[in-house]
Formats: C-alpha cells, sequence, structure tokens
C-alpha cells in the first residue's frame, strides 16, 4: 500500500514615507507597559514561526527513507504546475480560507497577494484599514512588517559579502565597540542564523534607554552586561538582538544607518516606493491602524517606544504592491546571485552539524524534497508572511493589522491550494467502484482498515510498517475528517490495474486521491495527497 500525506510546510532616514507633524520623542529606561506587552508579542512570533509541519521526530529526509522502504511514497503533487484558467476556483477557496481566518482571529483588514511562475494569480484586499473611520484595507494600505523586515537586513549584509566589504566568518567585534570577551567567537554568520547565543532585548526583561539618537548603543551596552544564553554555534534560538546587531554592522560597513542602505541599495532599485523604516516621529500616509484583541474584544494597539518600532530586526513597513517586487528580485537574481540565495535558505548549522530550522534571514525546510523558505511578523498591531515554494514558483503574501494572527499558516494553506492542478471532472461510469473507494478512505479516517480491503502485498507493507508511521499516518487521516464529496477526475489502466484519480473533499480540507484496483478490486495503491 502506498500512501501520501502532502503538506506544507516562517531607526535610520525613512526613505520615501513621507510625514506629518513630529511628536515628542519619548525616552523610557524600565519598560513601559506596551513593551511588556511587545514581549508576549514577539514571543509569540517565535512561536508561530518556528512550527513545523514535520511527521513525529524524524527528519524529513529520514521519513522519506523509511516509507520508501515499507513501500510508501510521498507525493509532490501539492507542487503540480498550475493551468490558466479564466475562473479558477482556487481563487474562491483562498477566499474562504482568509474569511475564516479572519473572523477566527479577529483581524480588521488583510490584503493578500499570490504569484505564480511570476505572474500575480491573485491580488485581493479584505476588511478596514482603519475600523473607527470604516476605511477599507486597499491595496495601497501601508502595514508594518515587523520581522519580516529581516530578510531585507539578510540581504543586505548578503549584498556587502558579495561585494568583499564583511565577511560572514567575521567577529562581530571588528565592527560593533564595546563588545564583551564572551562575544569573541560570535561572527555574522552566527547573528544571521540566530546562533549567537545572545539574549533577546525585545523579550527577555533587559532594560533599555530608548532615547533614539543613542538607542542602537544602548541596547548592545546593555546585551554585553548579560550572559550568553550559549556558547557561540552551540545552539539555536530566535533573537531579535542578532538584528538589532546587523543593523549597526551595516552603519558601520557603510557609513549609512540600515534604513538609509536599504533605501538607496533594494527600495529604489526595484521601485518599492511605499517601503521606508517607520519613522521616529510623525505619521505615516496610508498607514492602516494597528489592532490588539483582548478577551474577543477589539482595540487599537498601544502605543511603543519609537526607537523600538524603528529598530533594524522588525521595522520596515510595506504594501503588498511592494512585496510583489521584492518577490519578483528574489525570483530572478536581480540583488544577489542565485547560489547566494541558495545559501540563504540553507538551513543553518550548529557546531556539531545538527541542521536548524532558519538559515541566513529566512525560516527554511524541505516538504517532500521541495524548498520551501518564509518569514512571519508579528508585532503591536500588525502581522505580515511571505511563503515562497521556491521549487514550485509559488508565493504568497499576507499583511494584516492585527498582532495576534498567524499569517505564516494561512500562507502555508493558500500556497497548498494553487500547488495542486486544475481539474475536469469526467462522467463517473463505475459508481460501485467509486462507492468503494469512498468505503475503504472513510473507514481508514476512523481507525477501521480491513486486510480484505487491500492486496495481500499492500497489506503486508502497511502491516509492517514502523508503528511511529502508522500511527503519523492514521492521525493525518482523522485530522482530514469524513469525506463529504467524491469527485473522478481521471481513469486509466495499466499492467492490469484500474488507476482513478478522485478529488475528495474531506471535512477539513481538499485532497486529490489516486486509487490503484486489482481485477478484484482490492487496493494495490492508495495515494492521498494535498
Amino acid at each position: 500500500m502506498y500512501w501520501t500525506m502532502s503538506t506544507l510546510l516562517c531607526e535610520g532616514t525613512p526613505g520615501t514615507l513621507t510625514t506629518s507633524a513630529p511628536s515628542p520623542n519619548s525616552r523610557s529606561v524600565a519598560r513601559t507597559r506596551s513593551q511588556d506587552r511587545s514581549v508576549n508579542i514577539r514571543s509569540q512570533e517565535c512561536q508561530a514561526s518556528t512550527t513545523e509541519s514535520g511527521i513525529v521526530n524524524l527528519s524529513q529526509r529520514r521519513l522519506l527513507r523509511l516509507l520508501l522502504l515499507v513501500g510508501v511514497s510521498l507525493s509532490a503533487s501539492c507542487f503540480a504546475r498550475t493551468a490558466t484558467a479564466k475562473v479558477d476556483p482556487r481563487s474562491a477557496k483562498a477566499d474562504e480560507l482568509v474569511r475564516a481566518d479572519m473572523g477566527k482571529s479577529h483581524i480588521p483588514g488583510l490584503v493578500l497577494a499570490i504569484v505564480k511562475d511570476g505572474k500575480v494569480s491573485k491580488y485581493q484586499s479584505y476588511g478596514m484599514a482603519d475600523v473607527a473611520s470604516k476605511t477599507p484595507a486597499t491595496m495601497d494600505t501601508v502595514f508594518a512588517l515587523a520581522s519580516g523586515s529581516k530578510p531585507f537586513v539578510a540581504t543586505a549584509i548578503m549584498m556587502l559579502v558579495e561585494e568583499g566589504k564583511l565577511r560572514l566568518s567575521d567577529p562581530i567585534s571588528k565592527y560593533l565597540d564595546g563588545t564583551p570577551d564572551a562575544w569573541k567567537k560570535i561572527t555574522v554568520r552566527h547573528l544571521l542564523s540566530m546562533t549567537s547565543g545572545i539574549p533577546d532585548f525585545l523579550n527577555e526583561n533587559i532594560q533599555v534607554d530608548t532615547l533614539p539618537d543613542r538607542f542602537d548603543q544602548n541596547v548592545l551596552d546593555a546585551l554585553a552586561k548579560c550572559p550568553l544564553h550559549f556558547s557561540p554555534g552551540g545552539d539555536w534560538s530566535y533573537s531579535n538582538s542578532n538584528y538589532h546587531l546587523l543593523g549597526m554592522i551595516i552603519r558601520k560597513v557603510t557609513g549609512k544607518s540600515y534604513g538609509s542602505f536599504l533605501h538607496d541599495r533594494i527600495f529604489v532599485p526595484l521601485g518599492m516606493t511605499h517601503t521606508a523604516v517607520y519613522p521616529i516621529s510623525g505619521s505615516v500616509p496610508k498607514l492602516a491602524t494597528g489592532y490588539c484583541c483582548d478577551n474577543d474584544q477589539l482595540h487599537p494597539a498601544e502605543a511603543v517606544a519609537p526607537a523600538f518600532r524603528a529598530f533594524a530586526g522588525g521595522g520596515l513597513l510595506s504594501t503588498v504592491g511592494d512585496m510583489i517586487k521584492w518577490d519578483a528580485a528574489l525570483r530572478t537574481g536581480k540583488l544577489l546571485r542565485k547560489s547566494v540565495l541558495q545559501e540563504m535558505w540553507a538551513p543553518g548549522r550548529l557546531n556539531d552539524w545538527t541542521a536548524c530550522k532558519y538559515g541566513l534571514g529566512w525560516f527554511t525546510k524541505r516538504q517532500l524534497g521541495r524548498l520551501v523558505v518564509g518569514h512571519e511578523g508579528n508585532y503591536i498591531g500588525y502581522s505580515s508572511a511571505i511563503c515562497r515554494c521556491v521549487d514550485s514558483d509559488i508565493t504568497v503574501i499576507i499583511l494584516d493589522n492585527q498582532f495576534r494572527s498567524t499569517p505564516l499558516a494561512l500562507a502555508e494553506k493558500i500556497a497548498v491550494i494553487y500547488g495542486q492542478p486544475d481539474y475536469h471532472p469526467i462522467l463517473d461510469k463505475d459508481p460501485l467502484i467509486t462507492a468503494h473507494v469512498h468505503d475503504v478512505i472513510d473507514r481508514a479516517t476512523s481507525g477501521n482498515w480491513r486486510a480484505e480491503d487491500f492486496t495481500a502485498t499492500a497489506w503486508a507493507k502497511w502491516s509492517s510498517a514502523q508503528e511511529p508511521i502508522k500511527q503519523t499516518v492514521q492521525q493525518k487521516m482523522a485530522d482530514m475528517g469524513r469525506i463529504r464529496s467524491m469527485v473522478l477526475l481521471e481513469r486509466t489502466q495499466k499492467a492490469g490495474d484500474r488507476i482513478f484519480r478522485y478529488r475528495i473533499e474531506f471535512e477539513k480540507m481538499t485532497m486529490d486521491a489516486i486509487v490503484h484496483l486489482d481485477k478484484q478490486g482490492r487496493v494495490v495503491v492508495l495515494n492521498i495527497g494535498t
């Protein structure tokens, strides 16, 4: 028996954004109530971004090897190329997922873009940019990217590496003044890959003076007094401090703030006219109002110290239209050679060569042998996500104005839909066979597998599979729910087997199933995949 379960799976010049009347700068030694709230937000971001849809505790490569040994195959059907159609049912399904997620997470406004094979397949806004004034979210609405800023900072560093102005192996003490002895072995690569061991100044009880003109050095000075969580390269831990320090390195190497460097080298060349660092003072035209939700009650997000709002690990503002330009630059290698991008998207390695979930500025993983990279951002009032199915050339971008949402998970679901091939139902000339297949799969979802439904060989392979694999398959089946409908898409014959492909709508998801039956109607292959 063959089984498939396919799953996808994370300061400076304000650039081109204009500002209006400035407001007084704030100064605080201890954390304010808003800053305490940002701790929870950043913690949530780290958890959401690092969640894997892996199978038990086995690596994807090891699991695939085990599955093949017992005759279980994994399908990459979710990554098949999408046929162009005037009416695309996937668009309606994406709308359904977005609206369901907005309702569940109390998201006021959201903007979505889906890019397939370099072309925009869907580009749509939902809900309100500002609830009080009933201002709708539009394609021109500006959102905070939060940690969606990190891939930009990482790209800036890699551009400098390409130009020979720094090396990933350089100790950060070469570029930063006042680093402690404990940091001597910390390199630029350690910062990029989150393996430095430096504490997170946003999420830990580290007091920082937020006066904007000395904020960078104040953060470094405060961190220098804290012990490392682990020796450099000894472990992995998401820390915003790493990218704050990378912003300081950009200034040291180029003489420009990280925002000015991004503006000159990335935003202007790509025509990203609505992307810039959050201004220290003043307002931003077309910026969505940020919201929080407590006990199902939506309210505007509390104010954040301007210096925190603009730091290098999460200080960018942008629109979905500009993010499409960013994705195009990554796809075409306009900013960096493709070999450099491949290095950024490869899993980081600890000192013992253990692989991490994070590359250089991107969460990265292999799903069914296909490369999927992404990053999520959550900050007071805002969330963002970019999910790039690199090998399948699908990108999903989501910006919204509610910090407790989980846009990366939503983006991955939408990427699954757009990775499915287009389909056209055919006349079902064997309704009894369809009923039999329906019964076999429905039994499987409830754990009621029967030997008589399968050939002896298929049943033997399933029975001899390792118990963790069988448990995982069963859990995946249970998670789908019962069958609501089945539509026959294809009917062929090969080597005496009759082969049927169905589109099955389960209670919780829609998936394709390929079933091989022998002459007696017993299952030879059962291949279910998104």
